[in-house]
């Protein structure tokens, strides 16, 4: 495969990790209800206008609105907002079309396979960033099947970028295990 469309595929990872980092971070918000409460009592700080539960309303409706976005939406603001700089010819739009519907299943497959793998804590307590590496390297690897190395470095590269200082160990090992 020429390093032009590599890259290509590169930036196309970087997009759908966008989407699904927005997607779970919605997801969040949406159903546990203290991270709702500490992102309206943080903004209160700076303008006490609005009673919390009126705020909390808007926030939800808000969030509903960009959920029930279609996809195609979704990838044109992420586009649009956070990688503008990038030439579209630079971009595998094939694989952003393939990958995009494929988060809710995936994310449930990854959460239930890493159930037997993480001893210590829970898919859920997981930093948001490494569960949506995990989704993004099974749904490749079952849409693509690329080899599991170069899925696991891949995903490494961008553990290391967005994630935690203990992200790339836990995706090495994650993601080994889950295409195993």
């Amino acid at each position: 495969m020429p390093s032009l469309i590599v890259s290509h595929r590169i930036n196309a990872r970087k997009v759908i990790l966008t989407y699904y980092y927005m997607r779970f971070f919605a997801s969040i918000v949406m159903h546990k209800d203290s991270i709702t409460h500490d992102l309206l009592a943080s903004e209160a700080l700076f303008d006490h206008r609005y009673a919390l539960e009126e705020q909390k309303k808007k926030l939800h409706d808000a969030i509903d609105h960009h959920y029930d976005m279609d996809n195609e939406r979704w990838i044109e603001y992420i586009l649009k907002q956070y990688f503008s700089r990038i030439p579209k010819e630079e971009i595998d739009y094939g694989y952003i079309r393939l990958m995009t519907p494929l988060f809710d299943e995936y994310m449930l497959k990854a959460k239930e396979q890493l159930v037997d793998f993480t001893v210590s804590f829970s898919f859920d307590q997981m930093d948001p960033m490494d569960n949506c590496i995990f989704v993004l390297a099974l749904a490749e690897y079952s849409l693509f099947h690329t080899p599991k190395e170069v899925l696991i470095n891949e995903m490494i590269e961008l553990a290391k970028r967005f994630g935690d200082d203990g992200s790339p160990k836990l995706i090495h090992a994650g993601v080994h295990k889950l295409l195993s």
